[in-house]
């Protein structure tokens, strides 16, 4: 099954305990951590709105899981890093009467033309969404 960037996927998403020491042991989640080797907003973006490797999409997980899928710090640290890149794309998208694929090229030509890493750019993108007061 072929689909294009942007669309999203019906995929099955199956549950596991989390049996970590918490305030709430019978905690639900996945064993899902976010792609740390993506560094294209493209590639990003399939994983955010298709998913990648036979994974469900980020928004499939938002959806089904809510937060709990993203239980340990240092995944609900990487996606806040991160989500600051879909909201700009958003905003863009908006903003300038675009696609959110388009925005996620101008995004990409951005980051290339600036030589800069996907973390750099959602740094970048943080500062100019705080300059917005957003």
């Amino acid at each position: 099954m072929s689909i294009a960037r942007g669309q999203s996927a019906s995929v099955q998403v199956t549950p596991v305990r989390n049996n970590s020491r918490r305030r709430n042991s019978s905690h639900i989640g996945t064993q899902y951590k976010m792609d740390r080797a993506t560094q294209s907003v493209d590639r990003f973006w399939e994983e955010w709105t298709v998913g990648i490797n036979g994974s469900p999409s980020i928004q499939a997980l938002n959806a089904t899981f809510r937060a709990s899928w993203r239980s340990e710090v240092a995944e609900r640290k990487f996606y806040s890093q991160r989500l600051v890149l879909v909201r700009s794309i958003e905003w863009m998208a908006r903003t300038r009467h675009i696609s959110l694929n388009e925005a996620v090229d101008e995004l990409e030509k951005r980051r290339r033309n600036e030589n800069i890493s996907l973390s750099r750019l959602c740094r970048i993108l943080k500062e100019e969404e705080s300059k917005r007061g957003e």
